[in-house]
């Protein structure tokens, strides 16, 4: 399994706890697989799970080199992403991260 990372511009379903419907922001997604196919769509199917409609991705490529150092909060989804198989971290636009989003049953 390889990491790839994507960053998504979401908006927020009726069924989302965290934000009110039609808000907009975005995800940072990290999702282990075996391709970007099908890491793409088990990042969408989990964004989705989680109460997000993805919109479009900005950025989506392969993480070369293990977790990234320089975020903690990018650090610490890595690392959930790597026992779950895929964790987000979300931004509001308009409003500080919301923080780690996590698989509640690994797919």
């Amino acid at each position: 399994m390889k990491p790839f990372a994507f960053n998504v511009e979401i908006l927020s379903l009726p069924e989302n706890r965290q934000a009110k419907p039609g808000t907009r922001g975005y995800a940072n997604v990290i999702a282990f697989s075996e391709s970007m196919e099908s890491a793409h769509k088990l990042a969408f199917n989990f964004l989705t799970k989680q109460g997000w409609k993805p919109i479009s991705v900005e950025l989506a490529f392969e993480i070369l080199g293990g977790p990234p150092h320089d975020d903690p909060e990018l650090k610490r989804v890595y690392d959930q992403a790597k026992i779950d198989g895929v964790a987000a971290e979300y931004a509001i636009v308009g409003r500080e991260r919301l923080g780690l989003g996590q698989n509640s049953s690994r797919n």
